[in-house]
């Protein structure tokens, strides 16, 4: 489900690059269990940085940081 909302987001960062590790959005926080891939993009002279995370109960979320406005998003929501 594509979703498109603002969220916070808890990160790490590590050499190499960043583990974002709890997300909260529409006021309830979500436990990352797992990074699924990660990716980036240019947009101008920006990075967007893109994240396939799972939680505690396999529910699969799309994470993405855009550098240019340093807001996460939730992008999409695959719930089991």
């Amino acid at each position: 489900m594509t979703i498109n909302e603002p969220i916070a987001v808890d990160c790490v960062f590590k050499n190499p690059g960043m583990e974002p590790r709890y997300f909260k959005w529409r006021n309830r926080s979500y436990r990352i269990m797992k990074i699924n891939g990660r990716w980036h993009r240019r947009q101008g002279k920006f990075m967007i940085y893109c994240f396939a995370v799972s939680d505690e109960h396999n529910n699969a979320y799309e994470l993405e940081l855009d550098t240019e406005e340093m807001k996460w998003q939730l992008l999409k929501i695959d719930e089991e």
